[in-house]
């Protein structure tokens, strides 16, 4: 007998001599296990062959614990054994079959042939049957597919075995065994079957299944030959294009499909983090206030930002919470300590100012020449030679000129902007979380509407009648965010004949306190708390902190230390508190979002649920009607959850939710990495940053059908995008709009972002915006660009249509494989330029710079040809085509939609695990045309969104 241990399990296993070099599935963990030979047994290429074989397996375990569809190229450029070097003996290794003793030879090898009979018939069904590969030339059985069709729960173990395929993947399976195999008897078994292996590789007894990482790791290496050229040799015979290209396109999407497989993990929900913005949102939670932007740097993550197997903390991550928690708490404390001190009034007089600013210039100007008439020294004058003083002789009169002009003006009747650029502001000392009245006195020739910010945030607009006469005009606001001198200010703009004689500031006028500062002010009224306050504070603040966790009583010990030493070192009462408390908020109980912890999945208890639902909606934790709801267990009825759900997408901490998941659905980064002409900087750029997510929130808000993400009656715009969209209208902030007949603006595709981040080299990207739209609005993402593929010759840039580099871009099968999937889709949309403007035609061969001497090229103007297709059967003529096929497919954007917000609800990847579940969801979501707050609703109501 071989005895050995599972890799993954450490299960210790045994088995006959004669099944060695085949797979076993293991009892305890289910993994398919190779079975190693026996020690006497061993040669020196067996042993190096095993080394190959372990190393192997040792990088299948790490791609089994990540992600390998994301890290793969990393995880293969450490296998030491690549296509081209990988043993024979190792490659044949697991294809081995054994042979099957006769009964005399058993009874010779053993003398109670009963029990080692047992033993091999034991072995043989906890294999499952596994220990004969099945023959490459055989497809895939009747019974195979319709076993598929009836596995009713849809559920998929940690480690598949290879029967455990849903239909798709047997269909797959059966497409490229059928299709593929007749490719490589023609250009690759001749070179590399059991006789005749170049290079040291045998493909014919390749696993066409993909039931293992290590045939995965094969596939991929013939994919990349394939893609580079190499493999058929050249001076073989060669598949023509179309041949090549298909087959390359099959191998890619078995390939990706085979990865999502075995990086299935059964639903494990990994322990996460917050991010940055349930951060903000959890201490706002506590002390009633935004905190501003820089506290923290933005994060990146692959997909979605509340996937914790994506997440990754360090020491220093745990060093930057703490500096941050104790600068929050510093803050805090120093505003808690101004208590409810009394309204006053700040006057500020700009125009004064500028006057001021005009007489200072003007007298230094007049001293220098005074001293220059003076006969003093070049020291004394402090113009650094003579020829300085010279030059200041010359320019004196002019220098003067300015300043005297301006101070002879009479600003009331000029109605001049005095000193204001286009956006003014100034840094003033306020309270945070309270309330103040912002009055500006002054006068407009005509009718204006000037912005008013606070720390560059727009809090309304100070509405400027036309009149020879100054006014006042006021507007209330509040301190919001954490800052003890924030930036208050107003936005001209490019308005003429405004004219601000002063500003004033009267506040503080108390608001609702936190709960932190109606814990923490009674501090700070007596002299010092004793122990048993300090506990009580300090307890039910980590408390909050925590979710309504239990708090470790040492824990609490540790902080009461911290704080009776820092007061020994002769500190106050807000330097002493500082650190226990920003170690409450860097404490792994605050930055984890904890949840039952089991073997198997479990159903949420309600706290947890509760937690989960408001990081969901409001990136933020519960708050107090939610927890009672959870004490209660009244939280899982269906209608008390309704009426929940609807109170929270209603609340104004629901569009962090909006925000949040629909830019990273997607992609929103790639338009922060777009360089837009100057022209377009500033309100343009941020406000078509916003238009999705604002869209978006009338979507929810109003339960519109899905389609509507496909095409709409209307627009979601503010005045900068309404002027860009060629809208007439004046507007305040964003704004539901009705379009105008034959404007094509509705929906995703008449976005300017969406178009603006389709775009490269000031060019449109029909690769890029066909790619966006096969993720997001077909639910179906294409692979990774091949890697080493050659680069195609980019000499005919402006010369051609974009059509015309697309069609020879494709002229590569290593190219056209996957381009043929994505390409027709961005051609669809070729009527918006690469800023998203509408146009009906294109001009190709312009010249971009005039030449000296050489007359310069108009070019040529040719009409745009948006004509594409979906599939061979769904094929469309222009843009208006192109929204109706992708109408008939909106199932699919309601897939997408569905998945991606419940990959970003519970933290992990989709998985097969849960794909029954969301058909089922979706097909009674159908009859009404897939209403966006109704999807929501069930995706919150089913059991994956509750089951940890």
């Amino acid at each position: 007998m071989i005895k050995f241990y599972c890799q993954h399990c450490e299960q210790k296993l045994s088995a006959t001599k004669e099944i060695f070099g085949t797979n076993i599935q293991c009892p305890s963990c289910n993994n398919l296990i190779l079975v190693p030979e026996a020690p006497e047994a061993l040669s020196s290429e067996q042993i190096e062959a095993k080394a190959t074989a372990n190393e192997d397996l040792a990088i299948s375990e790490e791609i089994e614990n990540n992600n390998p569809i994301e890290d793969n190229i990393r995880l293969r450029k450490k296998r030491k054994k690549s296509f081209s070097t990988r043993s024979k003996t190792s490659i044949n290794k697991s294809s081995l079959k054994p042979k099957s003793p006769t009964s005399k030879e058993l009874i010779k090898k053993n003398k109670r042939p009963l029990p080692l009979i047992l033993g091999i018939l034991i072995v043989v069904l906890i294999t499952g049957g596994f220990f004969f590969k099945e023959p490459i030339s055989q497809a895939l059985s009747e019974n195979d597919l319709a076993s598929a069709e009836n596995d009713s729960d849809g559920s998929h173990s940690s480690e598949l075995s290879s029967t455990n395929f849903s239909k798709d993947e047997l269909l797959a399976q059966q497409d490229l065994i059928l299709k593929i195999k007749p490719f490589m008897d023609k250009y690759c078994f001749e070179c590399h079957n059991e006789k005749k292996q170049k290079g040291d590789i045998r493909l014919d007894t390749i696993d066409f299944k993909m039931t293992q990482h290590d045939a995965v790791y094969m596939w991929q290496d013939i994919l990349d030959v394939l893609n580079v050229g190499e493999m058929p040799p050249k001076k073989s015979s060669q598949p023509h294009a179309q041949e090549l290209a298909n087959s390359i396109s099959l191998i890619t999407d078995q390939v990706l499909l085979a990865r999502k497989r075995l990086s299935s993990t059964g639903g494990v929900i990994a322990m996460r983090h917050l991010n940055k913005r349930e951060y903000y949102g959890s201490v706002e939670d506590l002390i009633g206030l935004k905190l501003p932007d820089h506290y923290l740097d933005d994060e990146i993550s692959p997909r979605f930002d509340t996937n914790g197997a994506d997440q990754f903390f360090s020491s220093r991550n745990y060093e930057t919470y703490m500096n941050v928690g104790k600068e929050i708490m510093k803050q805090v404390m120093r505003s808690y300590s101004m208590g409810n001190s009394k309204a006053k009034k700040s006057k500020f007089q700009p125009g004064g100012r500028a006057y001021e600013r005009q007489k200072k210039s003007l007298k230094k100007l007049d001293d220098t020449m005074a001293l220059i008439n003076s006969g003093a020294s070049i020291e004394e004058i402090g113009l650094g030679d003579a020829g300085q003083v010279k030059l200041f002789k010359m320019r004196y009169e002019k220098a003067i000129a300015a300043p005297k002009k301006y101070l002879a003006i009479d600003l009331h009747k000029t109605g001049i902007t005095s000193e204001f650029t286009e956006r003014f502001a100034r840094n003033v000392g306020l309270k945070p979380g309270a309330r103040y009245i912002y009055r500006v006195h002054g006068m407009s020739k005509n009718d204006a509407d000037i912005k008013v910010y606070v720390q560059n945030e727009e809090i309304g607009t100070l509405e400027f009648k036309a009149s020879t006469k100054p006014q006042t005009y006021e507007f209330s606001f509040s301190t919001n965010t954490l800052d003890l001198r924030p930036k208050v200010g107003f936005t001209i703009g490019h308005l003429k004949g405004v004219y601000i004689e002063y500003e004033e500031i009267e506040g503080p006028f108390e608001s609702k306190t936190s709960f932190a500062e109606n814990l923490l002010q009674p501090i700070f009224k007596k002299k010092a708390p004793n122990n048993f306050e300090l506990r009580q504070i300090l307890t039910k603040f980590a408390e909050r902190a925590f979710r309504h966790q239990a708090v470790d009583e040492e824990f609490i010990d540790a902080l009461i230390g911290i704080y009776n030493s820092s007061k020994a070192a002769k500190k106050n009462e807000i330097d002493s508190l500082v650190t226990p408390l920003a170690m409450i908020l860097s404490s792994p109980s605050f930055l984890y979002i904890t949840e039952s912890s089991s073997t198997q999945r479990v159903q949420l208890n309600q706290r947890e649920f509760a937690i989960r639902m408001a990081y969901f909606l409001w990136s933020a934790p519960p708050d107090e009607e939610l927890y009672k709801l959870a004490r209660s267990n009244k939280l899982y009825n269906p209608d008390i959850l309704k009426t929940q759900f609807k109170r929270m997408i209603q609340s104004p901490k629901a569009h962090q939710f909006i925000e949040g998941f629909i830019n990273q659905w997607i992609g929103m980064e790639r338009y922060d990495e777009v360089d837009l002409p100057n022209k377009l900087l500033g309100d343009f750029q941020q406000s078509a940053r916003l238009e999705l997510s604002e869209y978006f929130k009338v979507l929810v808000q109003e339960n519109m059908p899905v389609d509507k993400f496909i095409d709409s009656n209307f627009v979601v715009v503010n005045q900068s995008l309404a002027k860009y969209y060629k809208i007439d209208g004046e507007f305040s902030g964003f704004q539901k709009v009705a379009l105008p007949a034959n404007n094509p603006r509705g929906g995703l595709l008449g976005q300017a972002a969406f178009h603006i981040m389709g775009s490269a080299a000031q060019r449109t990207s029909p690769s890029i915006r066909g790619t966006l739209i096969r993720e997001t609005l077909l639910h179906d993402p294409p692979p990774h660009p091949p890697a080493n593929v050659p680069e195609i010759d980019n000499t005919r840039k402006g010369q051609f249509t974009v059509r015309d580099l697309v069609k020879h871009h494709q002229e590569l099968p290593q190219c056209s494989s996957c381009h043929a999937k994505i390409d027709p889709l961005g051609l669809g949309l070729e009527n918006f330029d690469y800023l998203g403007r509408w146009r009906d035609s294109e001009t190709i061969g312009a010249d971009k710079k005039r030449v000296k001497g050489k007359k310069r090229s108009r070019g040529k103007k040719l009409a745009i040809d948006a004509s594409g297709y979906l599939s061979e059967n769904e094929t469309f003529e222009d843009f208006a085509g192109f929204k109706k096929a992708l109408l008939k497919n909106k199932a699919k954007l309601a897939e997408s939609l569905y998945s991606s917000m419940l990959a970003y609800g519970i933290g992990r990847e989709i998985e097969f695990i849960d794909e029954d579940e969301i058909s089922q969801n979706l097909l009674a979501l159908k009859k009404d045309n897939y209403p966006m707050r109704d999807l929501i609703f069930q995706l919150i109501a089913s059991k994956t969104f509750r089951t940890k």
